[in-house]
């Protein structure tokens, strides 16, 4: 465990501690007047709690957010660490080995790259076909590891609902929803007192459809020949370039992709409710409570453009108080904003546009995921500079559950899961 991750939980363990002998002196009354480890009248005491309390929450976050990171990159460290020559009993170096890589079983991706490109017709031997998208299948072994995605490396699909394949992966898939909207929370159901005898209310619910079609998206990069050679160093230099490449494009399209070819983006769906700005180019304290008022979801996370980060570090509330930056702020930049995990990307709009910052329950977004990945290699395209271009292909569509912003019971007040500050 890093030492900056041991400090950080010191610190939530004293603070939890803290909090808890508080509430340990109000008794089960919650007579805050009778706690003696805070100063001042009973409403004095409440605010230091709320904010001792404040502070546990982003204090827990940061401490997940560490440990997974950690964790990750243990795995990342053993499971692309190159062997090096071990000792034998005499002394000597233990002789490597100079069998035919080619032969056996695939010793790792990088391997199976080598196999795309120099040995295409040993892959078909081995019964490795390829889809749609042409290209060999990689293998389960393989594909895993590049699908496999962090929450440090993808905001939308760790939370969303995530479809997979299935039998036919690229097959159009209708999901049935509400059609809320104007019909209300719940799609046009209604109920009404009715006595014995007396007919009911007649009811007829809107259903809608989303479909999701897997379209397909590929990506390639250019490799020496020299490292393609090289299939252990080759393995961890490409698993991981192409598991970070997809897992960042697929976010970009997740919060602002067109539709159509492309997965359907939050920002673009007609779900969002638009908060339109207290003072252009600015983030402010009313917007966010503006942005919190029209949020529809158990779960939100904010989705922040880090070009707003100076406005949120001066942010203040009516009458000057620090917000967001309280105390000391070498002890870091806040992970909770208003009590909800808030991250910082590039991924959407810039400070002044429309979606720089967002409010989303990301549960309430679908991935369909289809075929692949498929990798190709062709060595003719750079044959005179001694490089080769390997392209991975997968299907892949999305788009919001929710298709309208939804009317709720008091028949005024529009919410949505998708909310984005304009």
């Amino acid at each position: 465990m890093g030492v900056g991750l041991i400090e950080r939980r010191k610190e939530y363990d004293a603070k939890k501690e803290r909090l808890a002998m508080i509430f340990k002196q109000a008794g089960p009354d919650k007579n805050f007047d009778a706690v003696t480890l805070l100063e001042g009248d009973a409403d004095t005491k409440m605010a230091q709690i709320t904010r001792l309390n404040d502070e546990v929450k982003a204090l827990d976050a940061e401490c997940k957010r560490a440990a997974i990171a950690e964790a990750l990159e243990r795995e990342n460290e053993a499971r692309f660490k190159v062997p090096m020559p071990e000792e034998n009993p005499e002394g000597g170096k233990k002789q490597r080995d100079t069998r035919d890589p080619f032969t056996g079983d695939i010793k790792n991706f990088g391997h199976f790259v080598q196999m795309a490109v120099y040995e295409p017709n040993k892959l078909k031997a081995m019964g490795i076909d390829s889809g749609e998208a042409g290209g060999f299948a990689v293998p389960d072994q393989f594909a895993a590891r590049i699908l496999a995605v962090p929450p440090m490396a993808s905001i939308v699909r760790p939370r969303a609902n995530v479809l997979p394949p299935g039998e036919y992966p690229d097959a159009k898939l209708e999901i049935p929803a509400l059609r809320q909207g104007v019909s209300g929370l719940y799609g046009g159901v209604t109920f009404s007192a009715a006595n014995e005898g007396t007919a009911g209310t007649a009811n007829d619910p809107k259903l809608d459809l989303v479909i999701l079609e897997p379209q397909r998206i590929s990506g390639y990069v250019i490799v020496g020949n020299s490292l393609l050679r090289n299939a252990t160093a080759m393995s961890a230099f490409i698993e991981t370039l192409f598991r970070n490449a997809k897992a960042g494009y697929e976010d970009y399209q997740f919060i602002r992709g067109a539709g159509g070819a492309l997965p359907l983006g939050m920002l673009n769906a007609g779900a969002k409710v638009q908060v339109v700005r207290n003072t252009a180019s600015d983030v402010k304290f009313a917007d966010i409570g503006n942005m919190l008022a029209k949020m529809y979801g158990d779960n939100p996370i904010w989705i922040a453009n880090k070009s707003i980060l100076p406005k949120m570090i001066g942010m203040a509330d009516t009458v000057g108080n620090s917000i967001y930056i309280t105390g000391d702020i070498t002890k870091g930049i806040p992970a909770m904003l208003a009590g909800f995990p808030i991250y910082y990307t590039f991924r959407n709009p810039a400070l002044g546009t429309e979606g720089d910052l967002m409010l989303v329950d990301a549960s309430y977004y679908l991935i369909k995921d289809g075929s692949g990945p498929f990798i190709q290699a062709s060595e003719h395209v750079a044959f005179t500079s001694d490089q080769t271009y390997i392209k991975m292909t997968w299907f892949v569509d999305g788009q919001p559950w929710v298709k309208d912003p939804v009317l709720m019971e008091d028949a005024s007040s529009t919410v949505s899961p998708i909310v984005v500050l304009k």
